[in-house]
């Protein structure tokens, strides 16, 4: 992973580059359902991350990858990661992709949001 300028980010561009080609990483959209079956990241899956506890949201985390949170702007994805670590997860393991994303598929228009600095 390569980290990005604010705490708790991938490097944007770096990612957008290179998120369909890691195996180390497990992408998260913590979008509805709705929205994820409309379209989403290439091997993401589906955790409504504001509908849960951060204790649950931490639980229900792969533990044998690097987790990656989108949304569809980056602010829930960001929310998302600081519960993951307030419900125990090691911050070195989870991280947020700042970005807005329109996805129609697996097809997705990436625009990487500016670091916040």
């Amino acid at each position: 992973i390569k980290l990005g300028e604010d705490e708790g980010t991938v490097d944007g561009e770096w990612f957008k580059a290179n998120y369909k080609t890691l195996t180390n990483v497990q992408i998260v959209d913590v979008r509805s359902p709705e929205d994820h079956k409309a379209g989403a990241m290439a091997g993401s899956i589906n955790i409504e991350a504001e509908k849960m506890s951060a204790k649950d949201l931490a639980a229900a985390l792969p533990k044998d990858k690097v987790v990656v949170f989108h949304c569809a702007s980056g602010g829930r994805a960001m929310e998302a990661q600081a519960k993951a670590v307030e419900g125990g997860v090691d911050a070195s393991k989870v991280y947020y992709f700042d970005a807005n994303l329109d996805c129609k598929g697996s097809d997705c228009s990436i625009e990487v949001n500016e670091p916040l600095g």
